[in-house]
């Protein structure tokens, strides 16, 4: 291939990438070379339809948002409690869980999670506490259905009683 090939090879690849971007509502700037364009396709709506996903969570739990669904941009949003979430149908999201107490010698506390509805939770990571200054901490995905539903985080003792 000569170098003219090569670089009209490109050309055609980065205006075939360009107006797919197009073809799915992310703004492209006329300018733009193909790295700004390879980033833009996290901005692409990939989950289909939105579904609601409710987060819950007992007193002394912290929640963050680790990964968002495809086209979200910042940093990890904290969970707040009660809220419903739009999040796409099909998706994962994973969240991040803390305690904001340790437990003692006599009682070990760890985070659980309990899914409702067209929803699932898988533990990821999990530490639980025996002192308090080891803060106990659940990482885990949220699985999202075709309807969404409800995750409930709670902060657990030794015996399996709710701590609040």
């Amino acid at each position: 291939m000569s170098i003219q090939t090569e670089i009209e090879r490109i050309i055609d690849a980065k205006q075939s990438l360009s107006d797919w971007l197009l073809n799915h509502d992310v703004q492209v700037s006329f300018d733009a070379k193909l790295g700004e364009l390879v980033s833009l396709l996290d901005d692409v709506h990939t989950g289909g339809t939105l579904v609601p996903v409710e987060v819950t969570h007992s007193s002394g739990i912290v929640l963050k948002s680790i990964v968002t669904p495809p086209g979200s941009e910042g940093e990890p949003e904290e969970l707040e409690d009660g809220n419903r979430y739009m999040v796409p149908a099909n998706s994962l999201v994973v969240v991040y869980a803390i305690a904001t107490s340790g437990g003692t010698a006599t009682r070990t506390v760890s985070v659980g999670a309990n899914a409702s509805g067209d929803v699932s939770f898988e533990s990821v990571y999990r530490i639980t506490s025996t002192d308090l200054a080891t803060k106990p901490i659940l990482i885990g995905a949220i699985r999202v259905g075709e309807n969404g539903g409800t995750v409930n985080f709670v902060k657990k003792a030794s015996g399996g009683s709710v701590v609040i």
